[in-house]
């Protein structure tokens, strides 16, 4: 059962319910933890648990995806102490992790929180909160579940965020866990925590959502996983993972040999298990009891086809299909090496990996434009200066381009006449403009060659 229903119990509207199942149901595959990822078989002995070797496609394409966003950190035109704050909350390596997991599970939040007198970025995953009002323009209010100890005693703690005239009240709720995760309310003060009221001149959250219609719960106010329609594929592509590792294992060598060559293993009388055959390939010697039995003691070997081939197929099938269900490109993932396209086709125009990233980016650019904003109006508070400019976020697309295809266009440009030699080197090697004429000109004198004519006269 959901933390949120154990607290709130049937408080919860429908539609929060409902999201809150489907945002576990996805972080179950993200994590590696499917409802297939265990079956049962029936044998001799009886019912069997066996475990599945996953491929992890939920994983893989949200890690893909989050990587070809922050490929290079995007650049924020915005007031020194906003930049030195976001340097201070390490914004880009942070925000990688953050889009991922908000990939997989339809949302996620920014939110501030202030820790000893300073401005800290909480980042929030899908599950630890739940929005209370909102509508198509965003969310006004919500609560927001973290876990602290306390006298080695766990708490849940409900950090509820409501509008007010004057700006957002913000309270907090405390649950202590009592044993079999039941919960009781209880005074704040009971965790440690000194001020559980204050008022805030601004919202101090931002919530962020995939790109994508919410076509599993529409109308509801969390996003949907990047892999929301692609669930039974990411099954077909684990079991096919499956497969690949049991080909694998079953295929090992075997052997026909004759009964002379195997022992018996004779059990203790107690358990009443009978005996078994098997045979030493640590022994050295084998006996025939007569002539006819020695071709018998001739090991045959059995050797299995691998169909690995057709097994890759299978699973590079499905992986187009899964980064197709997912909007990008039938390319983006595959189990060949040639996956995670670079700038050739990625930056493509009509590529729709391309258009998804670019979907992404937008989004995420709205959503921390507003949470960056708020700074002016918070920000005085925790001494953070800021001015009227308007903040921006450029995202460098050249930066997906591979080194080749970069390399390949700068030669064709130095070739042609049309791009200078120094500025190629610039570019590719990343050399300031006094130590690209240096190297442009060794390149010339090392590429010069005098015409010494048919005999060898100059």
């Amino acid at each position: 059962m959901s933390i949120w229903l154990k607290l709130f119990g049937k408080k919860l509207p429908r539609k929060i319910v409902e999201g809150d199942n489907l945002i576990n149901y996805w972080r179950d595959i993200y994590t590696g933890e499917p409802k297939w990822k265990t079956y049962t078989t029936q044998g001799l002995s009886g019912k069997k648990t066996n475990y599945r070797f996953l491929m992890n496609g939920g994983k893989m394409l949200c890690q893909e995806l989050a990587g070809l966003v922050f490929a290079e950190p995007p650049t924020f035109g915005v007031d020194d102490d906003v930049r030195e704050l976001l340097d201070k909350n390490r914004f880009n390596e942070n925000a990688r992790v953050w889009l991922e997991y908000a990939l997989a599970l339809g949302s996620g939040v920014l939110k501030w929180l202030v820790k000893d007198g300073e401005l800290v970025i909480d980042w929030v995953q899908a599950g630890d909160f739940i929005p209370v009002s909102y509508d198509s323009r965003g969310v006004y209010e919500a609560d927001f579940l973290s876990t602290t100890v306390h006298d080695d005693k766990e708490f849940k703690v409900i950090e509820q965020h409501r509008q007010e005239d004057d700006g957002y009240r913000i309270s907090l709720e405390v649950y202590e866990n009592i044993g079999n995760e039941d919960y009781r309310k209880v005074d704040p003060a009971r965790a440690g925590i000194k001020q559980s009221l204050w008022i805030a001149p601004s919202k101090m959250f931002e919530v962020w959502k995939t790109p994508v219609a919410n076509s599993v719960s529409m109308g509801s106010p969390f996003g949907m996983s990047i892999f929301g329609t692609a669930v039974d594929t990411i099954q077909q592509l684990d079991m096919a993972g499956d497969y690949l590792t049991e080909e694998i294992i079953t295929s090992g060598r075997k052997i026909i040999i004759g009964h002379s060559m195997l022992q018996r293993h004779f059990p203790s009388s107690k358990n009443n298990k009978p005996s078994m055959a098997y045979y030493d390939k640590n022994e050295k010697v084998y006996v025939a009891f007569d002539d006819a039995e020695k071709e018998s003691m001739q090991p045959t070997a059995i050797d299995f086809d691998l169909r690995i081939d057709e097994i890759t197929q299978t699973i590079n099938t499905l992986l187009a299909i899964l980064s197709k269900q997912s909007g990008c490109s039938d390319s983006f993932l595959s189990l060949d090496g040639k996956s995670m396209k670079t700038a050739t086709e990625v930056i493509s125009e009509n590529s729709k990996t391309f258009r998804m990233k670019k979907n992404i980016e937008n989004s995420l650019t709205y959503t921390i434009l507003n949470f960056l904003d708020s700074l002016k109006i918070i920000g005085a508070e925790c001494g953070i200066k800021t001015t009227n400019m308007e903040y921006y976020i450029d995202w460098d697309d050249s930066v997906i381009e591979d080194r080749n295809s970069r390399a390949n266009y700068w030669n064709t440009r130095v070739q042609a006449g049309t791009g200078l030699l120094e500025d190629a080197l610039i570019e590719l090697d990343g050399l300031s403009e006094e130590e690209a004429v240096i190297k442009a000109k060794q390149i010339r004198d090392s590429r010069a060659v005098v015409d010494v004519g048919l005999w060898g006269d100059e």
